[in-house]
């Protein structure tokens, strides 16, 4: 399903994840789920996989200056 998706897998432990998670915390004041989502999408971006988080949530909307001094564009609804 992956493969078909053109999806892969992250290649983090999980650990450096939820760490990751942990320090955005405070200048994101989110949800932990929505945290977590977006240290993916950090992770990924560091490595030049992705330049951009969409989502339909108002309050990781409300953090958009935030998100993009982080390095992840988010596209305007």
């Amino acid at each position: 399903m992956l493969k078909h998706a053109g999806a892969q897998p992250v290649d983090s432990a999980p650990a450096d994840l939820l760490q990751k998670a942990m320090q955005l915390a405070h200048a994101l004041r989110l949800k932990t789920l929505d945290l977590l989502h977006i240290a993916c999408a950090l992770h990924l971006a560091e490595k030049g996989s992705v330049h951009a988080f969409a989502a339909l949530d108002k309050e990781i909307a409300e953090r958009r200056d935030v998100m993009e001094r982080l390095v992840l564009r988010l596209p305007a609804p």
